[in-house]
């Protein structure tokens, strides 16, 4: 195996980096004369991690119960910088091979205690996916079954303890669709040569690419680590004073979002929309105050809608109780702080508040994951889950899907499910702002991919059927707080 030719992780070097794990991890490490094992671990150690000490700590077998008793011995003694973290396959098989269950909640419970402990350090934390690339039936059906609810955690924990997260589960096994399940893991589990290359390329692509808490120190549970504001006031991670140039050309409000979120906002009079952007989804019949730290997007707005105020999520400049309602979409994602920014947001207001946003966990139903997985990638990893809303706002929050119509207007990525030839024009890729973070050549060979398969006939043989389908099921939900 050789070293993934990926940007080298964005850890500084001389710092020490802990895999804990099963045996995806182990890799017949405890046999190997320098303790690296031969899977990802090593393929990571020799290349984009050589100027690291690297530790593996993965064990086979293991469950989270097993990581809580060693954590301690086997993470906390090496004194880490970074703590990677794969567990939760064994938690579903032994279901299966053994009946002898971890039920979700012991799952989540256990993780956190590992998670609490390591943090308690200072180390940085990367989360990957649990995963399980189906060669059985069984696999596909009922080990899924039990999994999913587990990713959902590993997301759920990722943006309690400002974790990075790894996709494995979603990259995986979308690359088992363009090859095969076997070609990774010729069981379901235990990855191949290939396999494990895959997630070494997939963990250094991710870690690389986040500006979190890798690379910058400690940050407090939940804040992405921004930096100052840019220079046209954008607060996010996001640069919109270069890719906000001409937003409202594929971004326009999707008249059936419109009526979604307007009946989610009840009968209140005066609404705040935070993050406003150029005016998508501000209600016209209500009066409206919008605040958007943008200059770019903001003098992007229409004349008949009220100036924005040059203010951010964290720091509203508001009297407590101000407003009926408050609204916020595709927003929540880029500001640095998620919880000091929904705080803020039910501090100022009196009712209903309603977010359109993303859920990461179903962010890989889509086929650009087989076209552009680092983009989906970066999606899963920028967006908090819907849970991680709700556990701020509180018990009376509901989480409301929003299928996505065929000839959706608002150009974001899945928009487009059945119009791919839309996502060729670089236009239309600007106005999705994950694709900034992708290094420009390995963006041109996704839409190369693409193109070719399309000038083929290769994504309609898979996909026709979008072509007509009149709305996908895919990431997009409300999460409304009802207060």
């Amino acid at each position: 195996m050789t070293a993934p030719d990926v940007p080298a992780a964005r850890t500084s070097p001389g710092r020490t980096v802990v895999f804990f794990g099963d045996s995806v991890t182990d890799c017949q490490h405890r046999n190997d004369p320098d303790g690296l094992g031969q899977g990802y671990v090593r393929i990571l150690a020799e290349g984009p991690l050589e100027a690291d000490r690297v530790v593996n700590s993965g064990i086979s077998g293991n469950r989270v119960t097993d990581l809580q008793d060693r954590v301690e011995a086997d993470v906390i003694a090496h004194e880490p910088d970074v703590v990677s973290v794969l567990i939760g396959i064994n938690d579903t098989w032994r279901r299966f091979d053994r009946d002898d269950p971890t039920s979700t909640e012991a799952y989540e419970a256990g993780y956190r205690d590992v998670l609490q402990r390591v943090a308690s350090t200072g180390a940085d934390l990367v989360l990957m996916e649990p995963f399980v690339i189906p060669v059985t039936d069984e696999q596909a059906t009922d080990w899924r079954d039990d999994l999913d609810p587990r990713i959902a955690v590993v997301h759920g924990l990722a943006d309690e303890f400002g974790a990075i997260v790894v996709p494995t589960d979603a990259v995986l096994n979308a690359t088992a669709a363009a090859t095969s399940a076997a070609t990774l893991a010729s069981d379901g589990v235990h990855p191949t040569s290939a396999g494990h290359l895959a997630i070494a390329e997939l963990w250094a692509s991710v870690v690389g690419a986040a500006d979190t808490r890798v690379d910058t120190g400690a940050a407090d549970a939940g804040t992405a680590d921004t930096g100052a504001r840019k220079a046209d006031g954008s607060a996010g991670d996001a640069d919109y004073g270069t890719i906000g140039v001409d937003y409202r050309s594929f971004r326009q409000p999707e008249p059936e979002f419109e009526v979604a979120i307007a009946a989610q906002l009840g009968d209140a009079r005066t609404v705040l929309n935070v993050g406003a952007g150029a005016g998508s989804y501000e209600p016209r019949d209500r009066e409206v105050t919008a605040v958007e730290p943008s200059e770019s997007m903001r003098n992007q707005r229409p004349a008949e809608l009220v100036a924005a105020i040059d203010a951010t999520a964290e720091d509203l400049p508001f009297d407590d109780n101000s407003f009926d309602a408050a609204m916020t979409t595709f927003s929540v994602h880029q500001w640095t702080d998620l919880d000091a920014g929904l705080t803020e947001l039910r501090r100022v207001t009196r009712g209903p508040i309603v977010i359109m946003t993303c859920d990461p966990a179903r962010l890989d139903r889509s086929w650009l994951t087989d076209y552009a997985p680092e983009v989906i990638a970066t999606e899963a990893r920028r967006y908090p889950s819907p849970a991680r809303i709700a556990s701020v706002l509180g018990d009376d929050t509901r989480i409301v899907p929003l299928p996505i119509p065929l000839n959706c207007v608002d150009g974001f990525s899945e928009a487009y499910y059945g119009r791919p030839e839309i996502l060729l024009d670089p236009g239309a890729r600007r106005a999705n702002s994950a694709w900034s973070f992708i290094d420009p050549a390995i963006a041109e060979e996704y839409v190369d991919h693409l193109r070719r398969d399309l000038e083929s006939g290769a994504w309609d043989e898979r996909h026709a059927h979008l072509r007509s389908q009149s709305h996908f099921d895919g990431s997009l939900v409300l999460v409304v707080s009802d207060h």
